[in-house]
């Protein structure tokens, strides 16, 4: 994986549920950057599989079966 340069940040309830000690089951990243090249990088890197759910927002999901958990990225620069 090559350093891409961009920021990322930690949303939603993962650090929810690690405070709680609850396993987290999903990663929510808002990324400002290209979040398909981003997100085809890591999948290849670490074995994922990269799902595109739709055109119309900049969001992406990776999937990483053998360890039940899946990541999402979604782009700063997104309105939801």
């Amino acid at each position: 994986m090559i350093n891409r340069n961009v920021g990322i940040y930690v949303v939603g309830g993962f650090v929810r549920d690690l405070y709680l000690g609850r396993g987290p089951k999903d990663l929510d990243l808002l990324v400002d950057g290209d979040v398909e090249y981003l997100g085809h990088d890591i999948a290849r890197t670490f074995g994922g599989v990269f799902i595109k759910p739709g055109d119309r927002y900049s969001v992406v999901k990776i999937v990483f079966e053998s360890h039940g958990l899946s990541l999402d990225l979604t782009s700063l620069k997104t309105t939801l």
